[in-house]
């Protein structure tokens, strides 16, 4: 008798999304060093625009740069424009806000988001194995993220917009995945960042015009080289691996990756000759136990 197989590629699809992850986790402190010389708004411009051009310069160096007249621009302006120009400006406002340790804790419920929304748009089955998976990947990143920490709960503003911004992104993710599949991941990445980097271009325009925003900016080669990696990196070539990997796993089960990004931190720091804490390697393991037990369950072969 045949013993079944797992998926093809569900390795690679689990090695991609760490990748990504390692590239992502520098995000939220480089937005929380910038956001003290930057307005919000300007940043998540900057941010967007440099995501845009890093991507096409490597498009164009890799000879890939695509031809738009074969590319439908309602999906670009939907997911790009609208989902991820909006994610970026609340994600940086939250950041300034409630500070990067507790928008890193809210992100944990990036799993959650994206399960609910399957369900509830794309009729994908909330089995146990699923559920438990995500509940484990949750209480796992909670535990690393606030590893040594008195951390006061609260739920202000700053929380909210970052709840609302995993939302947006996580719709933003999955548009990636559904209906812009027949895209390079690169090319659907630089062409959303465009996209979202006019919506944030906008909304700083009306707000400076209207006297709601102060021209708050450094144009330092320090800040300069830093928002050239955020964008470039830990926002662009970090999405394009996560998109691929996503295309394999699922966004739901590769946003679990999202939820071991201390564990990752705490590698980086033992390697530097820090100190072992067991309360993130632990936290890092029930990610892992989720992350595995979610993928024994039965999805859909197409399933975002």
């Amino acid at each position: 008798m045949k013993q079944a197989l797992p998926p093809p590629n569900l390795l690679r699809g689990n090695f991609l999304t760490i990748a990504a992850i390692l590239l992502w986790s520098t995000n939220f402190p480089v937005v929380e060093l910038l956001v003290q010389s930057w307005h919000p708004l300007l940043l998540a411009t900057v941010r967007l625009a440099s995501s845009a051009v890093c991507l096409l310069v490597m498009l164009a160096l890799l000879r890939k740069l695509p031809r738009l007249s074969g590319i439908p621009p309602l999906p670009i302006l939907i997911y790009g424009g609208g989902f991820l120009g909006l994610a970026t400006v609340t994600q940086t406002f939250a950041v300034q806000l409630a500070g990067s340790v507790m928008v890193a804790i809210i992100g944990t419920a990036m799993p959650l988001i994206s399960a609910i929304i399957g369900y509830l748009f794309a009729k994908e089955p909330l089995g146990i194995l699923v559920m438990i998976g995500i509940a484990f990947a949750i209480v796992g990143g909670v535990i690393s993220s606030v590893t040594g920490m008195t951390l006061e709960v609260s739920l202000g503003l700053g929380e909210l917009l970052m709840l609302l911004s995993t939302t947006m992104w996580t719709l933003y993710a999955r548009g990636l995945v559904l209906h812009l599949g027949h895209l390079d991941n690169m090319t659907g990445v630089a062409l959303c960042s465009l996209a979202g980097s006019c919506t944030a271009l906008t909304l700083s325009a009306i707000a400076l015009g209207l006297g709601l925003a102060a021209p708050v900016y450094d144009l330092s080669i320090n800040s300069i080289g830093a928002i050239i990696w955020l964008g470039g990196f830990a926002v662009g070539l970090s999405t394009v691996i996560f998109i691929a990997g996503s295309r394999i796993l699922s966004v739901t089960i590769a946003s679990m990756h999202l939820n071991i990004v201390p564990f990752y931190v705490m590698m980086i720091s033992l390697a530097l000759g820090g100190v072992l804490v067991w309360q993130q390697f632990w936290g890092a393991a029930l990610v892992v136990v989720g992350a595995i037990l979610a993928q024994f369950a039965k999805r859909p072969p197409k399933a975002p």
